[in-house]
């Protein structure tokens, strides 16, 4: 098992990585998608929270962040949209809250 992937996984995201052929490249993509939500959200909320307040699902190299939590004013279930990119050994990820 991977270190710190219950703190940072939901059950359904951990279910979803262990069926990657690289899991640990897939939990950190997962990991910088949820900081990516966060740093975004914090400029407009001061909300600080845990991992387990976002879901994150890809599609390619986009992906979707609901929340699990009401975090103002982000509702409970509200989704945030974001890309991530790897290159030259980099994760990136970009999420514009408008």
């Amino acid at each position: 098992p991977l270190p710190l992937l219950d703190t940072v996984l939901l059950q359904s995201e951990m279910q979803e990585v262990e069926r990657q052929e690289q899991p640990g490249l897939h939990a950190l993509a997962h990991f910088v998608a949820k900081e990516a939500v966060y740093n975004a959200q914090y400029p407009l909320t001061g909300a600080l929270f845990d991992f387990q307040t976002l879901e994150v699902v890809f599609n390619g190299e986009h992906f979707s962040a609901r929340f699990t939590k009401n975090i103002q004013p982000f509702a409970t279930n509200t989704q945030v949209q974001g890309r991530l990119v790897l290159t030259s050994g980099f994760i990136c990820a970009v999420v514009v809250l408008a």
